[in-house]
């Protein structure tokens, strides 16, 4: 009977960890600067296929730079935003 409860929970444990994942599209860029310029800042945020985001502070001096890690829904909601602009019409 044990031998019985062990097979099942086995087999019901290898089907859940064998459902299909959802693949999240990549960033249709290799890199993708975004650049914000004032009278008094320069900041940039650049974009990469991995999960992480650069900052850089150019102004006023001295430079800083700096980058966050996405989470995976964070970068779900990237990829879904970058693939939905057609960059080749802007």
């Amino acid at each position: 009977m044990m031998k019985n409860q062990i097979i099942l929970l086995s087999f019901l444990l290898i089907l859940i960890s064998c459902s299909k994942k959802e693949e999240v599209k990549s960033f249709p860029f290799d890199n993708f600067v975004i650049s914000s310029a004032g009278l008094h800042h320069i900041n940039s945020l650049k974009f990469t296929k991995s999960d992480t985001i650069y900052f850089q502070k150019r102004y006023p001096e001295p430079i800083e730079n700096s980058y966050a890690i996405l989470k995976s829904t964070e970068r779900e909601k990237l990829s879904k935003l970058f693939n939905g602009i057609n960059f080749y019409k802007v």
